[in-house]
């Protein structure tokens, strides 16, 4: 350890050690002391490797990446580390996160377990899961907790430790209705290193959510880019089909999307009989777009041309159901989606 400094923050008064003033050394006591003082060790600093979150960005602007963070998994614990050169910062780092990988399998079970006891497990069955770095809307970054599983990407604050805690994450992410956006280099201006991010796109009732996060290696930005990839299309393949109201030439219809069987409009009267009004495959879908408030247009082309929808709520979140459905069924062909 003597390679490294440690700079902590003090969770308790919530100020932090400045980067410039590490602690005297022995060296630097005074003439008058009596010689080497033991150590205090009510000051030492520990925390858990168990699903601990470490980073190399959390000083983006410093010229030399001597620096380290280690958060514990509850978010109580904070530790900064300094080594005496870049490769010391990258040598600890590798072997701190390859402690923190090793116990990994040990809380995806504990997870799972939680997961069981909710009576859903087949379909929250994990796939992936890990500590990503989210750019803030402020411009900051904070560590986020990413669990992916059959259906959703839910994200946490820290580890639950509850099923109550496992069943409230700070934000969850209906697969079916996510897109990746981009992995790898981005177009944007990051504060870390853009070869290392990827970002996210979600279809709600509000709108789209985006989120752009960042790993620690090419592994781990390879296996997240795979998994919510193929996440996607498990979901889509799962779903086969979703539904909504609508509105088609001022009259009132029920829009049917069906993974296999394409676009069904159904008459939505009350009392009137359960009538198909249009029904087209994806192979005649020419074009889809949308207006951002309510409005969804489908264009099949030939005789039925484009038609309007009205959805009465935010179209995004079918919009990209409907890329979702269209993605899987390339992937069946299998092309690159």
């Amino acid at each position: 350890m003597k390679e490294v400094s440690p700079y902590f923050k003090n969770s308790a008064g919530g100020t932090s050690v400045g980067w410039d003033s590490p602690p005297a050394s022995p060296l630097q006591r005074q003439p008058s002391s009596p010689g080497p003082q033991p150590r205090d060790l009510s000051d030492a600093k520990h925390v858990s490797l168990k699903m601990a979150y470490v980073s190399r960005r959390c000083t983006p602007t410093d010229p030399e990446p001597r620096y380290l963070e280690i958060c514990s998994a509850d978010g109580q614990d904070t530790l900064f580390l300094r080594a005496k050169d870049e490769a010391s910062a990258r040598s600890w780092a590798s072997a701190i996160q390859a402690q923190i990988s090793a116990l990994m399998p040990r809380v995806k079970d504990e997870l799972q377990a939680l997961l069981a006891a909710t009576g859903t497990a087949g379909d929250q069955d994990i796939k992936q899961m890990g500590w990503l770095t989210e750019q803030l809307p402020s411009g900051g970054t904070a560590p986020t907790l990413a669990l992916l599983t059959e259906k959703e990407l839910l994200l946490y604050c820290s580890l639950p430790q509850t099923r109550e805690a496992l069943s409230r994450p700070a934000r969850t992410a209906p697969l079916i209705a996510t897109r990746l956006v981009h992995s790898g280099p981005s177009k944007g201006s990051v504060p870390y290193d853009a070869e290392l991010s990827f970002a996210l796109r979600t279809g709600t009732r509000h709108g789209v959510d985006t989120h752009l996060f960042s790993v620690e290696s090419p592994q781990e930005l390879a296996a997240w880019t795979r998994q919510l990839v193929d996440g996607c299309h498990r979901a889509a393949e799962g779903v086969q089909e979703v539904s909504t109201a609508c509105t088609w030439n001022g009259r009132p219809c029920s829009l049917s999307v069906h993974i296999d069987k394409g676009f069904t409009l159904w008459a939505a009267e009350p009392g009137a009989a359960r009538a198909v009004l249009l029904r087209q495959p994806f192979e005649k879908l020419q074009m889809s777009s949308d207006d951002g408030a309510s409005l969804l247009f489908l264009d099949f082309g030939g005789a039925e041309g484009e038609i309007q929808l009205d959805l009465h709520s935010c179209p995004k979140t079918m919009v990209f159901i409907i890329h979702s459905f269209l993605s899987a069924k390339v992937t069946r062909l299998g092309l690159l989606a």
